[in-house]
């Protein structure tokens, strides 16, 4: 069984900053944690274009 699920956001920030956060990986340890009991040790992104 496989379910599809959407995610949105309205992020009140320039567009250049918005990417670098979102691809940036020292950047996505930080935020991608959803409490005290999560931690990201380590995280890498690859967003070429193939």
């Amino acid at each position: 069984m496989t379910i599809q699920i959407s995610v949105g956001l309205k992020v009140d920030a320039e567009v250049a900053r918005v990417w670098q956060i979102w691809i940036s990986p020292s950047d996505i340890k930080l935020w991608s944690s959803v409490g005290p009991s999560w931690h990201c040790p380590v995280s890498e992104n690859d967003v070429s274009v193939n």
